[in-house]
């Protein structure tokens, strides 16, 4: 019997009483501990993603430049925002594909997104963020609008409270990724059970 796209909590998987729970609940958003950052409306990149937040034509700050913040900024430039991306490394994140990377970077830069990297946040105040430069500079970053892409943690809250023969986790309930890791765990569960 299986059951989707219903909310489950330990009693009900209890009453159900499975064999086996398969666990594919994603990953939260932890808050970044910057000094400011609980007093100003953060946006998370999922409220953005799924039109839950209009933004447009507003000076955008994207926390966060892997393959989340940079695809993020790409669709708030498409409505017409002003978009700058601070990020800790200088180098593209490895969950990139090498392949796609290019392609990405490519369009970032068409769509004039300023991505700043080596810089750490050292505070953010109510309209701009404080950041140290990797040449130890501090630079002020002025926005309308700030959206968090940092920080994914799995979201297994459940997977630790239910009592069941056999529990799986897949995809970023297993560990924040890409979207093929979660295909290919879920695949690889099926054909193991």
């Amino acid at each position: 019997h299986i059951q989707l796209r219903e909310f489950v909590d330990k009693q009900k998987i209890e009453a159900f009483s499975p064999d086996v729970v398969i666990i594919a609940t994603g990953s939260e958003l932890t808050m970044p501990q910057i000094p400011g950052m609980r007093n100003i409306n953060g946006l998370s990149f999922k409220e953005v993603l799924k039109g839950e937040v209009k933004i447009e034509r507003e000076k955008v700050v994207v926390l966060g430049g892997g393959l989340i913040g940079l695809e993020t900024a790409l669709f708030l430039t498409s409505l017409g925002n002003d978009v700058t991306v601070l990020k800790r490394y200088e180098t593209i994140s490895e969950n990139i594909d090498p392949v796609y990377a290019p392609h990405l970077l490519s369009n970032l830069q068409k769509q004039g997104v300023n991505i700043i990297s080596k810089v750490m946040i050292m505070e953010i105040e109510q309209n701009q963020v404080l950041i140290k430069t990797h040449s130890k500079e501090l630079n002020k970053v002025y926005f309308d609008k700030i959206v968090l892409t940092r920080e994914l943690m799995p979201s297994n809250k459940l997977a630790k409270e239910i009592e069941a023969s056999e529990v799986y986790l897949i995809g970023d309930a297993l560990k924040p990724r890409r979207i093929f890791n979660a295909v290919f765990e879920g695949f690889m569960v099926g054909r193991q059970i």
